[in-house]
């Protein structure tokens, strides 16, 4: 099991002895949201396809959970996913934390630019951090491309990780309707918690 510890967090890779942590981590986190089926995904292809997956440790508690993707047709970003502190560790600097350790193994694995997508209204507390960070933030209407999941509008977060500009995603094709497929995966799960 991958371990790093980064700015006084552990930030421990997804496994199967930490992925029904991890699961229960991310529906305390998005409790409209269900990532198991993603997080499956990665523990099966994970390293083959530049994924990764990492709960995040304060002591022995998990107070959060983050993971990186990329789509094949766009090599050069990288895609935070499920990434999350816990409500009663929030504002505490830890969501930084996460968003720095992201970035960074990002730019690590060669990618020239990060990004996100997430809901405007849901997810204030990541948007308020990002736009702290110099970070590009675009609607995302791509009407071929509906996220039944969102509260509000889904909005793309783009930085560059090199010294070139991002440049706007631009409605791009995301998946938003299979990543709702996805998380329909385990709904009679979903429904006994």
């Amino acid at each position: 099991m991958e371990r790093k510890i980064f700015k006084g967090l552990l930030f421990e890779g997804l496994c199967r002895e930490n992925f029904e942590t991890a699961v229960a981590v991310q529906r305390q986190i998005f409790p409209r949201e269900d990532g198991k089926q993603n997080f499956l995904d990665s523990l099966k292809n994970g390293p083959a396809r530049g994924y990764g997956v990492w709960l995040i440790k304060l002591k022995d508690e998990c107070i959060g959970v983050i993971g990186l993707y990329h789509y094949p047709d766009y090599p050069e970003d990288a895609w935070g996913g499920w990434g999350g502190i816990t409500e009663q560790n929030r504002g505490k600097g830890y969501g930084t934390a996460m968003m720095d350790f992201i970035e960074n193994e990002a730019k690590e694995r060669g990618f020239k630019n990060f990004r996100f997508f997430t809901d405007d209204v849901d997810n204030k507390n990541i948007l308020n951090i990002s736009k702290k960070r110099g970070v590009m933030v675009e609607l995302y209407s791509n009407p071929d491309d509906y996220y039944a999941a969102a509260v509000g509008n889904i909005v793309i977060v783009s930085k560059s990780l090199s010294a070139e500009p991002v440049q706007p995603w631009g409605n791009k094709y995301l998946g938003l309707k299979e990543l709702g497929k996805k998380q329909n995966a385990f709904k009679q799960e979903d429904a006994a918690r």
